[in-house]
């Protein structure tokens, strides 16, 4: 519900880095896609799923 907010005060880059923390803790897993399973990514697929709509990547620089 946070992420849908448009007043959250926080640069669009920073929501994505924080939602990608949280995923990673759920999941117990780090930072590293090298070193991912497959069961890894599924499970962070999944988790990010209804999420990843909602970041407004065209306000991220390169």
């Amino acid at each position: 519900m946070l992420i849908k907010r448009d007043d959250l005060n926080m640069e669009e880059i920073e929501i994505w880095e924080g939602l990608l923390k949280w995923c990673f803790s759920q999941q117990n897993v780090i930072n590293d896609p090298t070193k991912w399973s497959r069961d890894d990514i599924t499970n962070i697929e999944k988790s990010l799923h209804r999420s990843i709509p909602l970041i407004r990547f065209y306000d991220i620089n390169p």
